[in-house]
């Protein structure tokens, strides 16, 4: 039932897009792709409802990336092996090639959004259950920082933030404040050393050119990303879009003139998935996307679990600053935030429950 609504409305607009088509094998190869994604997703979310055990996945996943974080150490000054598990592409203007971890990924930030469920899992076990902080949190969290992926970065930061304030209440009576006042003087002195003896480092050179809007992949997953989606939509319909499938030769000379490329590349996109569902299915298909988004939100009462809110909060700020619409590892961390019965343990009342009681 749900795939046949899924396949209705992508009809409707496969309709709607076809008397302006100008490459149909592009768009009929990109529906064919957008229904396996669909069959996908559902499968995946009544997978992980009925089948799987969320907490024997995370431990087993969370082993793997750290033995592959050791290897990927091994190798990385063998350059003929290094390059399957870093990323040694420029990440910013004025900055040498840095090795991003992006383990067997085709780029860092995938990496890192693919680990973003496991590493949460690991961190409400440390904070809210008192687990011990041991080799795998660790791993993951050093993994985070290898792959120098900032939107994924500062999206776990910011989402942290604001469930921390809107349940401040709770939260706070399981924090343990020795280890986060050694954390943040650790992480403050950290910077400070940082800036005394090396200030020309990376991290910092690479957040003066997001603020200077000198780093052209800040700037071209976000505002830029926005510019190109809506300029190249009004090039059929403001309302429809493009539709699947067009960007890379319709808007393929417009992108190359908008960035004034030196070296051209073979592909063009927009790697924002909400500027990507403007610029395929207009405005019709960005509200149909937060449509979606709200009513799966009150209807599985995220809300009730800390782990499933802390997905959504962190999903719903990273899809501004990055992500495509076919990228399934997104859609798996929308699948756990919309599922009421993963990780009970950090149920809402159950947590309230033990302050409570203690």
């Amino acid at each position: 039932k749900i795939y046949a609504s899924v396949l209705s409305i992508t009809l409707l607009y496969g309709v709607v897009h076809w008397k302006n088509i100008e490459f149909p094998l592009a768009y009929i190869r990109s529906f064919i792709l957008m229904q396996c994604v669909t069959v996908f997703v559902i499968t995946a979310y009544y997978s992980i409802q009925k089948y799987l055990d969320t907490t024997k996945i995370f431990k087993v996943l969370g082993t793997v990336n750290l033995f592959l974080l050791l290897l990927s150490l091994i190798v990385l000054p063998i350059p003929f092996l290094s390059d399957f598990m870093w990323y040694k592409i420029p990440i910013s203007p004025g900055i040498p090639v840095i090795p991003r971890l992006k383990m067997f990924t085709y780029e860092a930030s995938y990496y890192s959004l693919i680990i973003v469920p496991v590493f949460a899992y690991y961190f409400f076990k440390v904070w809210l259950d008192g687990m011990r902080i041991g080799a795998i949190f660790t791993s993951l969290s050093v993994s985070l920082i290898l792959s120098f992926s900032l939107g994924v970065i500062g999206g776990l930061a910011l989402a942290f933030i604001i469930l921390f304030l809107t349940h401040a209440t709770i939260l706070s009576q399981k924090v343990k404040w020795n280890f986060v006042f050694t954390g943040v003087l650790t992480v403050i002195c950290s910077l400070c050393l940082l800036y005394i003896f090396y200030p020309d480092n990376p991290l910092y050179q690479r957040i003066e050119n997001i603020f200077s809007g000198k780093d052209t992949s800040a700037r071209g997953r976000t505002y830029e990303a926005f510019t190109l989606a809506i300029d190249i939509a009004k090039m059929k319909s403001s309302i429809w879009g493009i539709g699947l499938g067009q960007l890379k030769e319709l808007g393929r000379d417009y992108i190359i003139q908008f960035y004034q490329y030196s070296k051209i590349p073979e592909t063009v996109r927009i790697p924002n998935v909400v500027a990507e569902t403007i610029n395929i299915f207009g405005i019709s298909g960005l509200v149909i996307r937060f449509t979606l988004i709200f009513s799966l939100f009150f209807k599985t009462k995220v809300w009730h679990n800390y782990y499933r809110l802390f997905l959504f909060i962190f999903m719903f700020i990273y899809q501004f600053t990055g992500s495509f619409i076919f990228n399934v590892a997104e859609y798996i961390i929308w699948c756990l935030a919309f599922n009421p019965t993963v990780l009970r343990c950090f149920d809402k009342d159950r947590l309230k429950k033990e302050v409570v009681e203690y």
